[in-house]
């Protein structure tokens, strides 16, 4: 049985039965004088389900001697008594009643209260449910739900099977503190006079974010790493970024304005240190908004009180596209300390169903990227301080998002445009942070994606004061259309001058005819980019080719590389690892990779990986090997539990012999079955 309290008459559009104890008594006696007139009546109305439209009703009431119950569904009917303790059964047809109930006193006098009853067996519809995890403590989470003719919903949390459902009316919510991290399921049914129960399960991931919140707030840190204080009925969360045009960063923050959102509704984000206001006090956001003359208001708040803050509006200007906004908070109290950023989107309009996008959160009034080689181009587009020549028409140059990705999987690169009527030696220079160092190696490299065979690109080091001064070398491009790395060996020539400008000239001997030239991580030596840090967590979104992976499993050997991420739904990377298992791969056949440095047991002793498998039911073996000596090893295997999506594995070698030296990663995919050509995807090999 299901007891459900009503609330009041004025609330008929609140399907099934309502009981309202806050509904005004009236008495035949003068209260203030007889201590015996019945008082606190109440109507505790609860529905059997084994009848269509049958209902239970006991009365309550102190100083009540016996109840009278007119039901209100005939004209004139006689009121049925019912006993103090006491519980009374009727049936009511499809309608709307008024339940009034008479209490009668030792003394004769008598109290009366009434309540409303709609009845309604039309089943349940437009059944939602949604959740939201709290800013300050992201083990507690808020559950809510709508439905059209439901009354009540049950909701369990997924942690305990044993647990009854927690009950909560429409417009209410429940909130739930789980006791530890992990992947549960939350289930919310839907309760009404139909004997249909819609039910909802809503797969949440609990985890307490290890990775700081600091500014500049990027978002492109693992998802789960951004815990989202949103109110007013609208939600935020990070997702890969739908329009990278203006904005190539990999993932950006989602905020949900929908249709009875209020019109203050937002989100905060708490850092996890105080805003220091020293020194700057400029914010400023990206924003992708799809309306234009918005107010987009950012409040900066105390962690504790949000009375002590201050908020600042900015109208945008664009439609549909990026766009970044500034706000000044010189005006700010700098003796309070400030923990909290506050987001109002749209800010005094109701919502609508619009989406808004932000990103690069950032204090300061500008952002000047490190520029020094390795120059990757993975900082804001719009730092890097280029200087293009070539009048009378001269060249064009700018960060953009990567067009190509085959070959090159940075989010960002260089773009160089020579127009027509452009000279033959048109280019562009950039100045380095330091001069360059040469006492270690002489030669330079540089990914080139050429719209042309045989275009000469021009690598040319200049002093910062005197261009005169100055030493250059030509390599020549040998594919069209896609990318490859170029080399500079300016090994046994005279270097000692003071070299801090580079200048770089494409196609250079031939007139513009508005070639589109893109270039990527400049770097002194042969690879082509930075080397990858191999250290936990292993994220991938270094140089695709520079993790050192050791295939194994002959006599078909294993495939292993870093490819962009196919699926973001679920990991929204950038970068993830490929692994292939061929035809006639042994059941053994795996990939291990040696990290920089031993790994430190004395934190934690367990291991957590994204895996994407092609099957359910795979076993993951994760292995862990002295880098000299794969004989002194451990290893512990996992199950994949869904097929053709992400999910996150964990291996716990707590309590286990980990006295030994190990600095090898194995991964076996599939283990103890033979190849069978499929491929599996890994990422975000963490601790």
């Amino acid at each position: 049985m299901k007891t459900l309290r009503t609330i009041s008459a004025s609330l008929l559009g609140m399907l099934l039965l309502f009981l309202c104890s806050a509904c005004e008594e009236e008495s035949i006696v003068n209260f203030n004088s007889d201590t015996t007139v019945p008082r606190d009546l109440s109507l505790i109305i609860t529905m059997d389900e084994s009848v269509k439209g049958k209902v239970r009703i006991s009365p309550t009431a102190t100083a009540a001697n016996r109840f009278e119950i007119l039901f209100g569904d005939v004209e004139g009917e006689t009121p049925t008594e019912v006993a103090v303790g006491g519980t009374v059964e009727h049936i009511y047809e499809e309608g709307v009643y008024l339940v009034q109930l008479v209490a009668t006193g030792v003394s004769g006098e008598t109290s009366t209260t009434s309540a409303v009853v709609e009845m309604s067996f039309d089943p349940v519809a437009n059944f939602e449910a949604s959740h939201s995890f709290n800013a300050e403590n992201p083990m507690e989470i808020t559950v809510t739900a709508s439905a059209d003719n439901a009354t009540l919903f049950e909701v369990t949390f997924g942690d305990d099977a044993s647990a009854d459902p927690v009950s909560f009316m429409p417009g209410e919510s429940v909130t739930y503190t789980y006791a530890a991290e992990g992947d549960y399921t939350v289930s919310v049914t839907a309760i009404g006079c139909d004997p249909v129960r819609p039910l909802i399960e809503i797969p949440v991931t609990v985890i307490v974010p290890t990775d700081p919140i600091l500014l500049p707030i990027d978002f492109e840190l693992d998802t789960s790493a951004y815990v989202f204080g949103s109110f007013g009925n609208a939600g935020a969360g990070v997702v890969a970024n739908p329009d990278m045009n203006g904005n190539p960063s990999a993932q950006v923050g989602e905020f949900n304005k929908p249709v009875g959102a209020e019109t203050w509704a937002g989100t905060s984000i708490l850092l996890s240190e105080p805003i220091d206001f020293s020194s700057e006090q400029l914010f400023r956001m990206k924003i992708w908004s799809p309306v234009a003359g918005a107010t987009f208001l950012m409040k900066i708040e105390n962690a504790d009180d949000n009375n002590i803050a201050l908020e600042i509006p900015v109208t945008n200007t664009v439609t549909n596209g990026w766009e970044e906004l500034t706000f000044d908070f010189s005006a700010i109290d700098q003796s309070q300390v400030y923990q909290r950023i506050v987001l109002f989107f749209n800010f005094d309009v109701a919502g609508d169903g619009s989406i808004f996008y932000f990103d690069d959160i950032t204090q300061g009034d500008d952002v000047a990227a490190e520029i020094s080689f390795p120059l990757d181009f993975e900082q804001a587009p719009g730092a890097y301080p280029f200087m293009p020549f070539g009048d009378p028409v001269s060249a064009a140059v700018e960060v953009v998002a990567n067009p190509d990705m085959s070959g090159n999987s940075s989010a960002q690169v260089g773009q160089f445009t020579k127009p027509s009527g452009s000279p033959t030696w048109a280019g562009f220079t950039v100045l380095l942070d330091d001069p360059i160092d040469f006492s270690t190696t002489q030669t330079f490299s540089m990914r080139v994606w050429s719209p042309k065979v045989g275009a000469q690109v021009l690598f040319k080091f200049e002093n910062a004061d005197d261009n005169s001064i100055f030493d250059e070398l030509p390599a020549t491009t040998t594919v069209a259309n896609q990318w490859e790395t170029l080399t500079w060996d300016f090994s046994g020539r005279d270097l000692s001058a003071v070299y801090q400008r580079l200048a770089l000239f494409f196609d250079f001997g031939v007139d513009g005819d508005d070639s589109v030239y893109y270039f990527d991580d400049i770097d002194q030596g042969e690879g082509g980019g930075n080397d990858p840090i191999i250290a936990f967590p292993l994220d991938f979104e270094q140089m695709a080719d520079a993790y050192p992976f050791a295939p194994f499993g002959a006599p078909v050997e294993a495939g292993i590389a870093v490819i962009a991420n196919p699926d973001m739904n679920g990991n929204s990377s950038a970068q993830v690892a490929e692994f292939t298992k061929p035809s006639g791969a042994p059941t053994w056949a795996g990939v291990s990779i040696l990290m920089d440095d031993p790994i430190d047991f004395s934190t934690t002793q367990t291991f957590s990986m994204r895996v994407w498998s092609p099957k359910v039911g795979a076993q993951v073996l994760f292995k862990i090997e002295n880098a000299d000596d794969n004989t002194l090893f451990d290893e512990l295997p996992a199950t994949t539990t869904v097929a053709n999506q992400w999910e996150i594995l964990t291996w716990d070698f707590s309590g286990r012999d980990l006295s030994a030296t190990f600095q090898r990663l194995a991964l076996f995919f599939d283990f103890g079955v033979d190849g069978d050509d499929s491929i599996y995807y890994f990422d975000d090999v963490s601790r």
